[in-house]
């Protein structure tokens, strides 16, 4: 059984974020740097990378600056933006996780806001595969009816107002998670309403766009009963990835067992059985038949 191992890694930019590294059981097969979804805290995800490490993939967690464990005292006030997490934490997290492993297959995986973000890491070069589980761009129009209203009051509406009350995104108001910096929180709002997505932030907020550099395999997973991450979105989002082989996933009812999955409700392990082993066999076609990045 794989043993957490909880700690700090400091930022590209020195900023401390609280990560968890579950080692590999036995000679390990490949190292994974998991991406949480926004709001959500590293241990959302535990159960399912514990099973991951004891299949032989050592996973790192970390929670983005702002978010729970790597939350200041005061979240007020605090400055963050969302584009921070994918080039200073991400990168963080991946350099942490190829200096412990540095001689296997390196492959991202991300739920949601952590697909989102993957293509901002500057040195896609060193990754082996990505896999995005319910990750599109959060484009409010491709958002399912009636959710899609609820999105659209949440971002031009309930979002800005909350936060320019409290001083910070109150996320819980709205079933989403951990509280998020102002900042994020808007950041959010910003990407839902752009109609072309990250490309109207490419050369200012996004200095430069590494999404077109990769060139690893991507698998893209949707779910059938997911309201948020549709095929719209998944679409926009692979488009930025322009280089990158692509595979697309859909997870159905059948698969399932008929048990309700939703955006976030494959990471519970009543789902261990019928969809865990999914992912592995997944990171086994990404390791066994990608070529070696240069490391």
């Amino acid at each position: 059984m794989a043993t957490p191992e909880t700690f700090t890694i400091s930022a590209r930019d020195g900023y401390p974020l609280s990560a968890l590294h579950l080692p590999a059981h036995g000679n390990p097969r490949g190292a994974i740097v998991f991406g949480s979804g926004t709001g959500f805290k590293k241990e959302f995800y535990l159960k399912f990378s514990t099973y991951l490490a004891q299949q032989g993939y050592g996973v790192l967690l970390f929670d983005y600056r702002g978010v729970a464990g790597s939350a200041p005292a005061k979240l007020k006030g605090f400055y963050a933006r969302q584009f921070q997490w994918g080039q200073e934490d991400l990168g963080a997290a991946w350099d942490w996780m190829i200096q412990q492993y540095p001689t296997v297959p390196h492959i991202h995986m991300g739920h949601s806001m952590g697909g989102m973000i993957s293509g901002m890491y500057d040195q896609p070069e060193k990754l082996h595969g990505y896999i995005f589980i319910a990750s599109g761009s959060p484009n409010w129009r491709f958002i399912t009816w009636p959710s899609r209203i609820m999105v659209w009051l949440l971002f031009h509406v309930m979002g800005p107002l909350s936060t320019r009350i409290m001083g910070y995104f109150p996320s819980p108001w709205f079933g989403l998670g951990q509280p998020l910096p102002a900042e994020v929180g808007l950041d959010w709002g910003r990407w839902s309403k752009s109609k072309t997505f990250l490309n109207k932030f490419f050369g200012k907020e996004i200095p430069v766009n590494h999404y077109e550099k990769v060139t690893a395999p991507i698998h893209a997973f949707l779910i059938e009963d997911d309201k948020l991450a549709t095929v719209r979105g998944r679409e926009q989002l692979l488009e930025l990835f322009s280089q990158a082989p692509k595979k697309r996933h859909l997870i159905d009812q059948n698969m399932a067992q008929g048990r309700k999955v939703g955006h976030h409700g494959l990471f519970s392990s009543k789902h261990q059985e019928s969809l865990w082993p999914i992912f592995t066999q997944t990171l086994e076609e990404i390791i066994t038949t990608q070529k070696s990045p240069s490391l």
